[in-house]
C-alpha cells in the first residue's frame, strides 16, 4: 500500500468537500435575490448547489472516481445551498461566517463518510482499488 498516494487522495477528498461547502454557500448568497421568500431562496440555493456539484463531478472524473465526491457532495451542497439561499432573506447576513460554516460542514460530512466507509470495509487503499478495476 502506497500511503503517500493514499494521503494525497484523502487530502483531495477533504479539500474538495470543503471547497464545495464554501463555494456553494457563497454562490447562493450572491445569486439568490434579496426580496424572495425563505422557501424560494432555499429551493434556488439547493438547485444552484446541485449545478455546482454537476460541474465539479465532470472535472473530478478525469483524475479520480466521481463516486467518492458525489455521495458526500450531494449532502454538502443541499445543506449549504439551502442555508445560503435562506440567509439572503435575513437582515444581518454575514457571508464570511456562512462560508466558514460551509467549509466546516464540508469537512464534517466528508469525515463522517470516511469513518463510515472505514467501519464498513476497513481501510481501503485507494491506489490498489483504482489499479484493479475488474475486482
Amino acid at each position: 500500500m502506497d500511503s503517500k498516494r493514499d494521503g494525497i487522495f484523502r487530502l483531495l477528498d477533504y479539500g474538495l468537500a470543503m471547497s464545495l461547502g464554501g463555494a456553494v454557500t457563497l454562490f447562493a448568497v450572491i445569486l439568490v435575490p434579496d426580496g424572495w421568500s425563505r422557501f424560494m431562496g432555499m429551493v434556488l440555493g439547493m438547485l444552484l448547489g446541485m449545478a455546482v456539484l454537476l460541474g465539479v463531478l465532470l472535472l473530478v472524473q478525469l483524475i479520480s472516481t466521481p463516486f467518492e465526491v458525489a455521495m458526500p457532495g450531494m449532502i454538502i451542497v443541499m445543506i449549504m445551498g439551502m442555508v445560503g439561499g435562506m440567509s439572503t432573506t435575513f437582515e444581518d447576513d454575514n457571508w464570511a461566517s456562512l462560508v466558514t460554516i460551509g467549509l466546516s460542514v464540508g469537512f464534517l460530512v466528508q469525515l463522517i463518510f470516511h469513518l463510515y466507509d472505514r467501519y464498513l470495509h476497513g481501510e481501503v487503499a485507494i491506489v490498489e482499488a483504482l489499479s484493479r478495476p475488474g475486482k
